[in-house]
């Protein structure tokens, strides 16, 4: 016990409780011993910790469990108390061992069980030390120890362990390991371990679940690891391998798929799909949603309603971020007999961040009375890009490059090789936009394409500028452009 002033985690008593109070910690150590009565108020300073909680009336004696790991006031709650058993004493004389019909107990030197087996099963009522039951062991109250059977245990409280085949119940607050291939339940708080096939705690647990379904009914501890877990109230630690929901803060999600209803500390890595209301650090998976995001999403489909970083994917969409349809015109040069200048239209479509989008284009050169029997120039295109504020948010610059697939045209000879890359051209963007309301704006710049002699035939130099490399000739296609953005 400490001193209220130098703690801040504090045990509050009600008013109502009367009777002899003991409080014991996890060594069973007596720590204060009070007569309670009705009507008073008591508040406890105590340390982090698990403490043991004894009221003894007049009729019977109770017991609960309270795990005490956070910095804030613990009401006690007067219907969790579990019936106990009496401390058995030595007696005077010569000590007898009680009759057990179907085993055998073994006593220590201060007079209690140290040893209790039964060939069948046992049932205890309060117990210190090993219990063992060929098909089943049931202790009513608190059991400091640990119960070993083929099928079941079952016991009021647990400050030790549990091992069977089949299942192990706890109706209170606990501490210590359940192990079992068939089903764990602990009916209020439990500092420990669970491995089962099935994991349950009605309230939080402050270390880890093992198995195929982890289920925790308050805040999980510090791993869950299943094919199905699930904390009510977040977790401290980590969800790992299946499907994975927190119901709070989580510190990071990996498996198939991740849910997360509160904070996600550091990322969550799933093969199908993530959610998390907020979130600081990496979302990787096939769709990947987040409220408010502040890190990197990579994903096939990435979505989030305020994004301060990078979304990689094929689908980008932020609700604060460059969503944008820009509908440009740009000059165009036509080699040939009769050179001409034409122009050409194109749509970009802009997903991504306030800084840093992606985009999706589709062009065609315009009909001009010029070249009025010149087939259209038809492409697709994809790219990255960056946008960069200028003095203020409505103002920007653009600087952005991608890849252009040619769909028809007349100046490229697709004949010389089926490969898809003399299909290709990249193309580089440098252009300012400037936003005068929410949903339009005006952009203008420049946009260069790159040829190659070696894999576009039919490319002249006419009007392009010229770069000698090494490897051949580069003939770059400079191009102005204007256009308006919704």
């Amino acid at each position: 016990m400490t001193d209220l002033r130098k703690t801040e985690s504090v045990l509050d008593f009600p008013e109502s409780l009367e009777g002899r109070l003991m409080v014991r910690d996890i060594t069973n150590n007596l720590l204060i011993e009070v007569q309670k009565k009705a009507g008073s108020a008591l508040r406890l300073g105590v340390e982090q910790g698990y403490y043991r909680l004894f009221l003894e009336t007049s009729a019977r004696i109770l017991e609960m469990g309270i795990l005490v790991d956070e910095k804030k006031t613990y009401p006690v709650d007067v219907s969790s108390f579990q019936s106990s058993s009496r401390t058995r004493s030595i007696p005077r004389g010569e000590f007898q061992s009680p009759f057990v019909p179907f085993g055998f107990r073994v006593f220590n030197e201060k007079g209690l069980e140290s040893f209790h087996f039964d060939f069948l099963g046992s049932a205890t009522e309060g117990a210190d030390g090993v219990i063992l039951g060929l098909l089943f062991n049931k202790n009513v109250g608190s059991l400091t120890g640990y119960q070993g059977s083929t099928l079941f245990n079952y016991t009021g409280v647990l400050m030790g362990m549990q091992g069977s085949l089949v299942g192990n119940f706890t109706d209170g607050d606990s501490r210590g390991v359940q192990a079992t291939f068939g089903f764990n339940h602990i009916g209020g708080n439990f500092d420990g371990v669970q491995i089962s096939l099935v994991n349950h705690v009605s309230l939080g647990i402050s270390q880890a679940q093992i198995g195929g379904v982890n289920i925790a009914g308050g805040r999980a501890g510090i791993l869950q690891l299943g094919l199905l877990n699930y904390a009510s109230e977040g977790v401290k630690g980590l969800q790992i391998l299946g499907l994975n929901y927190s119901g709070g803060d989580v510190l990071f999600q990996t498996g198939l798929g991740n849910w997360a209803s509160g904070a996600v500390g550091l990322g969550q890595l799933s093969l199908l799909f993530n959610y998390a209301k907020s979130l600081v650090g990496l979302q990787v998976g096939l769709v990947n949603y987040s409220e408010d995001m502040t890190g990197v999403q990579l994903g096939l489909i990435n979505i989030s309603k305020s994004l301060k970083g990078i979304p990689i994917g094929i689908i980008d969409i932020q609700f604060n971020g460059e969503n944008r349809i820009d509908l440009v015109l740009e000059t165009l040069t036509r080699e040939g007999e009769n050179p001409s200048t034409n122009l050409f239209s194109s749509t970009y479509l802009r997903l991504g961040s306030e800084y840093f989008y992606k985009y999706l284009t589709f062009g065609m050169r315009l009909r001009s009375e010029s070249t009025p029997a010149a087939l259209p120039l038809s492409v697709l295109g994809a790219g990255l890009g960056f946008r960069i504020p200028v003095m203020i948010p409505s103002l920007a610059i653009h600087l952005d490059g991608g890849v252009n697939f040619f769909l028809r045209t007349m100046e490229v000879d697709f004949t010389k090789s089926s490969s898809l890359i003399y299909h290709l051209a990249p193309q580089f963007r440098l252009f300012t936009s400037y936003r005068f309301m929410d949903h339009f704006g005006l952009l203008a710049g420049f946009n260069l394409w790159f040829f190659t002699k070696n894999f576009h035939e039919g490319v002249t130099e006419q009007g392009r500028w010229v770069i000698t490399t090494g490897a051949g000739k580069l003939l770059v296609d400079p191009r102005f452009f204007f256009g308006i953005q919704i």
